[in-house]
């Protein structure tokens, strides 16, 4: 694959442009936050590898923490969507790996996450841990915590800066995931500021899993069964305490959501099933394109950008 970068375009940081053409795979990385955007693009390159994909045009995808399109004028891909935009979503960099949050090669932090749930918890409780200075409902489920410690275990791990903008840790000492899973006979997932990167490898634990409700949807998520392969919380977290009572009080039948969460994890929810999807996705983009009569990027972004993609190669729609 050949990578172009484009770091000097800042009205479209957190995207990548891919394409195929007679000299192969390209990219044009337009920035993004920490290791995102190679991450996915070592993605892309190890589905064309196992089975090459053909030549398409540009495609526009957005690689920030929510969707970018909400007026359907062209053909956007994001790693989830939501009511009200129209990205197509794509499996997340995570499928590769997430350095900076602990996460090394995704197959071997799932196989971890099954060894840790193989074994009995610490505590039958339902666990969390994170950094609940980004959204208020994060501290009311602290507090929540605090106060029946039998059914909930809630623990804050975060980073603020001094006034020299210097970081310093705030809270506990962060855990891993399979730490978690060593810890807690159940995992809540909670909503950040977008979809959820590690939903997917809290279900490889084969622990129940309660998943808060949010308006992001991922590729997999009608996949999704609540009481049958997950726990569904609602949004504000008002039942939160009611699910993870009943956890604690239903040992056998959390349980058996819990493996079929794992299930649905190991059938869904692996790189080799992300490197299908993307084929999928990559495959059929100029069909997805033309059949919708869109083009593939909004008007700003194919003013400054066509140019550069047809001296690089591309095979730009009029």
């Amino acid at each position: 694959m050949k990578v172009h970068l484009a770091e000097d375009l800042p009205s479209f940081y957190e995207h990548l442009v891919l394409w195929k053409a007679a000299d192969g795979l390209n990219a044009l990385d337009l920035g993004a936050f920490e290791r995102r955007n190679p991450s996915v693009l070592s993605l892309v390159e190890q589905a064309d590898a196992e089975s090459p994909l053909p030549e398409f045009g540009p495609v526009l995808l957005g690689t920030g923490d929510q969707p970018t399109c909400t007026d359907g004028s062209w053909a956007a891909y994001a790693f989830s969507t939501a009511d009200g935009f129209s990205d197509l979503p794509v499996p997340d960099f995570v499928f590769d790996r997430w350095l900076e949050a602990g996460i090394g090669d995704y197959e071997e932090v799932a196989a971890a996450m099954a060894a840790a749930g193989d074994a009995p918890a610490a505590a039958g409780v339902v666990g969390w841990i994170g950094n609940c200075h980004t959204a208020p409902v994060r501290w009311e489920l602290h507090a929540l915590a605090e106060q029946h410690p039998d059914a909930l275990d809630v623990r804050h791990a975060g980073w603020v800066p001094d006034e020299d903008g210097v970081l310093h840790r705030d809270g506990v000492p962060p855990m891993s995931l399979p730490e978690q899973v060593a810890a807690w006979g159940a995992l809540l997932d909670v909503e950040g500021r977008g979809w959820s990167a590690r939903l997917k490898l809290l279900l490889h634990s084969g622990r129940p899993v309660l998943v808060q409700e949010r308006p992001w949807r991922e590729w997999w998520f009608d996949e999704l069964r609540p009481m049958e392969n997950c726990i569904p919380v609602g949004r504000d977290l008002g039942d939160v305490l009611e699910r993870a009572q009943w956890v604690v009080e239903n040992p056998e039948e959390a349980a058996a959501i819990g493996r079929a969460g794992q299930q649905l994890a190991r059938e869904r929810l692996t790189r080799p099933a992300a490197l299908a999807t993307w084929r999928e996705v990559l495959a059929g983009a100029d069909a997805r394109r033309t059949a919708a009569g869109l083009p593939w990027a909004p008007a700003e972004a194919r003013e400054a950008l066509d140019p550069m993609l047809m001296m690089l190669g591309a095979d730009v729609p009029s």
